[in-house]
């Protein structure tokens, strides 16, 4: 009588384990130059020596008083998009923000001029509530606004025209960075985004969608929607998982980022995407 014979499912974890953790010839290397690389909210890879140009992104927004309409990018202010290339001033509702203060001590922003290219960054030292000009004149697109010395804003720092009449940015009083919920992709860079989160603490709730936005032929920024999603009263922050790469060979102005539209009027979310761009 035939034996029947015995077929053992490999471990797949440990199959997985040793390849990540040994080289072609089957030798043991540290585990640091063999992991699987995973972006966003598990992995840092500021020790990442064979991917020197990634960057782990992330942007965190909220919006109070949605309306029914027109979506309208996920942001803590009603900020504006300037034009072209502007001149902008810093300036905090508190005199500890300042360099011997106990707030922000000096802020980081990082932005992209009309003629794109790549990201650009800046560092400003605020002066409490004396307005300090930032010392660059070509801030096109805020991408990102966050303290980098000091302390979390004791006051309200804002990113405004000289006479203080235009919001472009912001950092909420007791925070360290903007909240605006959109990656601005530079020349010759791609954009993924891994993960989200978006909730909504408001009565009828929104609909909102993760946007990708790519400059035309005729020089106009179109928004195009890549998921659309709906949460209704007072869902908890939901989180779901995203593979969605925005790529920009020909030095367009693009972006990646979380619009929002009420069910009902004056309804209230959150929301954060994470990701990383790195070369194409």
């Amino acid at each position: 009588m035939p034996v029947e014979s015995q077929v053992t499912t490999p471990d797949i974890s440990k199959v997985l384990q040793y390849v990540l953790i040994c080289d072609p010839n089957g030798e043991e290397i540290d585990s640091h130059h063999g992991h699987l690389k995973t972006f966003g909210f598990h992995e840092s890879i500021g020790h990442s020596e064979t991917n020197t140009d990634i960057t782990v992104e992330r942007a965190k927004g909220r919006k109070t008083g949605i309306g029914i309409g027109a979506y309208t990018l996920l942001e803590e202010a009603a900020f504006v998009q300037p034009a072209g290339d502007t001149q902008m001033y810093i300036q905090s509702t508190s005199a500890e923000d300042a360099a011997a203060g106990t707030g922000a001590e000096q802020i980081t922003i990082e932005y992209f001029s009309l003629a794109w290219g790549d990201m650009k960054t800046v560092q400003v030292v605020p002066d409490g509530t004396n307005q300090v000009t930032i010392s660059v004149s070509d801030i096109y697109r805020l991408h990102n606004v966050y303290v980098n010395k000091g302390g979390n804003a004791v006051g309200l720092i804002t990113i405004t025209n000289q006479a203080a009449s235009v919001l472009y940015g912001q950092i909420a009083i007791y925070h360290a960075f903007m909240q605006r919920c959109i990656f601005y992709v530079g020349n010759g860079r791609k954009v993924t985004c891994t993960e989200g989160i978006i909730g909504t603490y408001s009565k009828e709730g929104i609909i909102g969608r993760l946007f990708a936005s790519e400059e035309d032929g005729d020089g106009n920024v179109i928004p195009r929607a890549r998921i659309v999603f709906e949460l209704v009263e007072d869902t908890f922050p939901y989180p779901f998982e995203i593979s969605e790469t925005v790529s920009n060979p020909n030095n367009k102005r693009m972006a990646i980022g979380l619009a929002v539209t009420g069910i009902a009027a004056a309804q209230n979310a959150t929301g954060t995407i994470k990701g990383y761009s790195d070369s194409i």
